[in-house]
């Protein structure tokens, strides 16, 4: 793939894109990230973390921004519903 600019990654692949009319959708990708998101994930693409340290701070500095005592990162619906279901089982 020589050109990734906008639809000719999907061109390449023999896939045709459509119109999102349907907003937020898993099945149509998810969302499109804001500017100053796409720039700070391009920025942070070019070093390696610990990721448990990232995924440990993450939740702290959102549960102080909402107001409550942890938060936890996940990468969608199912697996918060997993993760919040194990939670209750665990009695943590």
């Amino acid at each position: 793939m020589s050109d990734t600019s906008s639809a000719a990654v999907f061109e390449e692949l023999g896939l045709t894109p459509v119109i999102n009319a349907r907003g937020n959708q898993t099945v149509l990708g998810g969302s499109m990230f804001a500017p100053k998101v796409q720039e700070t994930m391009d920025a942070a693409n070019r070093y390696f973390v610990d990721m448990e340290a990232l995924q440990q701070r993450g939740g702290e500095i959102i549960a102080e921004l909402v107001g409550c005592e942890a938060a936890f990162v996940t990468p969608g619906c199912a697996a918060a519903l997993a993760l919040g279901a194990a939670a209750c089982i665990a009695g943590d």
